[in-house]
């Protein structure tokens, strides 16, 4: 049987059930800002393309800004609801 540092038993298993937690909450952490990584890039490469069809007006870049925020925050509200 293995003691914890109190000589009570199971204190292992609570540290092993704690480490799979914390490497849970890493593997969802990870995934998340990659995830929010493809939105940016995604949405800055469609963003970039449609504003060069407009020539880079004023109109196309700010759309384009209100576009890019507003994906980042869509993507985000997904990532927590999820």
């Amino acid at each position: 049987m293995i003691f914890d540092h109190r000589g009570e038993a199971g204190g292992s298993l609570e540290a092993y059930l704690g480490s799979i937690a914390a490497r849970l909450r890493a593997v969802a952490a990870a995934r998340g800002a990659g995830a929010l990584g493809l939105t940016a890039l995604g949405g800055t490469a469609a963003c970039v393309f449609f504003a060069n069809q407009a020539a880079f007006s004023r109109a196309s870049v700010i759309g384009s800004r209100a576009i890019l925020l507003a994906a980042l925050g869509a993507a985000a509200l997904l990532l927590l609801v999820l």
